[in-house]
């Protein structure tokens, strides 16, 4: 093996020592380890990075000092792909814990030519070089998830970073990302797409400044063992949706004016549906995702008063459409206070529907 730099002047990146029985999976990601100790236990760990992984197409290597017979092997490098994230299996054999202590090696951030290069924040939002000032940004982006998750999990997603919090049962596993472009690090809109998986999948927080501009997904898998999900979350430059993308915001408009439209202590709603559509109310703002099915025109939105701020039991009346409509989630904190109304239009071609929302 060639050493590289640090090695050759055996100062190490990160440091990490741990008690290891069984098999623990280390992910690295800038400066954070996250142990998945599903087959196994950890305990006695400490850690010290020198230089945290670069958001950067890298190749790291690791030695194990401690003696003993632990195995150790890095099972994926830091790609695009991965959200530049290390994984590196710790094994040990028979049923006693054992004694590692890593030694990281990786480049620093001194990786002229290389097309994926340049410094990072912590957050993995792109600065200048020269001035330190953060890169101007395409605010409008994807990120594509997928993984195995076993009862109840929270995805966390910030700038470039994918993190995953265990509510109950096992951490996530075979975690998988791509994001096209950093989450911007102001309040946007954020949807979520393509949403595949037997259980739940539901926005819970959108990204503002109480929550570091971070979008937090939910998922809830009710059946026994882990189960395969995936989503894509999407935004666009001006927060506000993208029809091509699956919805607009709507706030007001003449038919919102109009006050022989107005919905006193309610909303009201109106767009031509083909498939499957939820509708989130917000303060005093209407939004279409598409979930299955064609885009949706013709939005237009009333409000009579804002959605409270607060937990309030809400009502749909379908006033005009042939499908079914069903309130599928109500305003909690959990959800910034959103109401959301899922439409099903199952019969070929599309159908003008006006609904009523109505809370107390």
């Amino acid at each position: 093996m060639t050493a590289t730099l640090a090695q050759a002047d055996h100062r190490p990146a990160l440091t990490w020592e741990g008690s290891v029985e069984g098999v623990a999976v280390l992910r690295i990601q800038g400066d954070r380890i996250d142990v998945d100790t599903r087959d196994g236990n950890v305990s006695q760990i400490s850690q010290r990075f020198i230089t945290p992984l670069p958001a950067i197409n890298d190749r790291i290597e690791v030695e194990n000092r401690a003696r003993g017979t632990a195995r150790v092997r890095v099972i994926e490098q830091p790609r695009r792909n991965n959200n530049f994230t290390a994984t590196v299996e710790v094994s040990t054999s028979g049923r006693r814990a054992e004694p590692v202590a890593l030694d990281f090696y990786w480049a620093d951030n001194r990786t002229a030519g290389n097309p994926d290069s340049g410094r990072y924040d912590r957050d993995g939002y792109q600065t200048r070089s020269r001035t330190n000032d953060r890169a101007p940004a395409n605010s409008s982006g994807l990120a594509r998830w997928s993984g195995e998750v076993d009862n109840e999990v929270f995805i966390l997603i910030r700038g470039r970073q994918v993190l995953n919090t265990a509510v109950r049962g096992r951490s996530v596993y075979n975690q998988q990302s791509d994001i096209s472009n950093p989450l911007p690090k102001r309040p946007v809109q954020v949807t979520l797409q393509e949403v595949q998986g037997r259980g739940q999948v539901e926005l819970a927080e959108q990204p503002d400044d109480r929550n570091n501009y971070t979008a937090k997904i939910h998922v809830l898998d009710p059946q026994a063992g882990a189960g395969a999900y995936s989503f894509t979350l999407s935004w666009d430059q001006a927060g506000l949706g993208d029809q091509s993308v699956g919805g607009i915001l709507s706030p007001g408009s003449t038919y919102g004016n109009n006050p022989e439209q107005g919905v006193p202590g309610g909303a009201r709603w109106t767009g031509q549906v083909d498939g499957r559509v939820r509708v989130s109310f917000r303060g005093n703002q209407a939004y279409a995702q598409r979930v299955t099915g064609a885009e949706v025109y013709g939005e237009q939105a009333a409000f009579g008063s804002a959605v409270p701020r607060r937990n309030v039991d809400v009502s749909v009346n379908r006033l005009r459409g042939r499908g079914e409509v069903n309130v599928v989630q109500r305003p909690s904190a959990n959800n910034n206070y959103t109401a959301i109304v899922e439409i099903n239009d199952s019969d070929g071609g599309s159908d003008v529907y006006e609904l009523e929302l109505l809370w107390r």
